[in-house]
């Protein structure tokens, strides 16, 4: 190897496409912040029921734990066939896997919760500028044709929403 491949070659710098790298730093801060609400969150409190119908407080840490998924289902489609997939029924998703960890320990959910998300920022760090440009449509917010990009954008609101909802639980 000659001495300007070596000097080009830096397996620490990311080699990912620059407009993710705040995408990045924003879903490992909302992740911080939510491990530290959920490390205050008094234990009575999490039977009691959440702003999210049918769900308690350890139902929506069960949901978060495992929050990623329809961002990883596009990531891996994305890295696997260089398209978007279909959207997949999130209700349905979210009910299975929340039913699946009702009766795992907080603790447990936090942890596959940092787990999880570690997995989806490895999918993140994978992707290429092509990735980024290929088109989502995102109807529940009524946004259609919108680069992949974008997406992972708004990406964070969703454990800052959520999050947000056990801290009003933790400052009661």
């Amino acid at each position: 190897m000659d001495e300007a491949s070596l000097a080009a070659y830096n397996p620490s710098v990311p080699q990912f496409p620059a407009d993710l790298q705040p995408v990045i730093e924003n879903l490992k801060a909302a992740e911080r912040q939510l491990q530290v609400v959920v490390s205050r969150m008094p234990p009575t409190c999490w039977s009691e029921s959440s702003p999210n119908a049918d769900w308690n407080y350890k139902d929506l840490m069960a949901h978060l734990a495992t929050g990623d998924w329809v961002c990883q289902h596009f990531l891996t489609g994305l890295l696997e066939t260089g398209r978007i997939l279909d959207w997949p029924d999130a209700d349905a998703g979210n009910s299975e896997r929340i039913t699946a960890r009702r009766e795992k320990p907080v603790s447990t959910l936090t942890k596959e919760r940092a787990e999880h998300r570690r997995r989806t920022i490895e999918l993140i760090e994978r992707l290429q500028p092509e990735h980024l440009a290929q088109a989502i449509d995102m109807p529940g917010l009524n946004a259609y044709g919108v680069p992949f990009l974008r997406y992972l954008q708004g990406f964070p609101a969703h454990d800052i929403n959520h999050t947000r909802e056990l801290q009003a639980i933790v400052d009661k």
